[in-house]
């Protein structure tokens, strides 16, 4: 069997369900939390998937490019494994809850977000870089704009066959 093939379908099967949460997200179809979670888990699945095939090589070309995937996968742990909050909806809703928020939807403040975090959940070195990705990219941010950063970043690296040697940077622009 020809895994490459396999590996190559598989990662443009999840990054069309990533771009169709974004694209519910900007229609309003569904609600903020679910399509939120939904473009986190796929952004962490091409991450753990690109990561296991490609190594360091794709760690490194992420770290540079795409910070906000680490704040993604700790999002997606959040959901996946605590059901925690990690949105809140922008604008006036009904009914009102406190605390009020004016503007548009965003990620919780990381406070907020590990709330009901168990501590020792915290204390890895891996998780706690995914907080701090979480904090300087995420938190207050629109989830929107945080799956556009994802989705830039995977489409521009599909362009280039997976292979982030051929990916173009500032330093490298090909």
């Amino acid at each position: 069997m020809d895994t490459g093939w396999e590996n190559s379908r598989g990662r443009l099967l999840a990054l069309h369900a990533l771009e169709k949460a974004l694209r519910d997200m900007r229609m309003g179809d569904g609600f903020l939390y679910g399509n939120a979670g939904s473009g986190a888990m796929w952004a962490a699945v091409l991450d753990e998937e690109l990561r296991e095939s490609m190594g360091r090589e794709y760690e490194m070309l992420r770290d540079r490019q795409a910070p906000q995937i680490h704040g993604l996968i700790h999002v997606r742990n959040g959901v996946a494994h605590a059901a925690l909050v990690t949105t809140q909806d922008g604008g006036l809703t009904a009914p009102l809850v406190a605390p009020l928020i004016i503007g548009p939807p965003s990620w919780r403040p990381v406070e907020q977000l590990h709330l009901h975090w168990t501590p020792q959940g915290l204390q890895k070195p891996i998780v706690q870089n995914r907080v701090a990705m979480y904090e300087t990219h995420l938190a207050g941010v629109e989830p929107v704009k945080t799956l556009e950063v994802a989705i830039d970043f995977f489409r521009a690296l599909e362009r280039v066959d997976w292979l982030p040697e051929h990916f173009a940077t500032p330093d490298n622009p090909m």
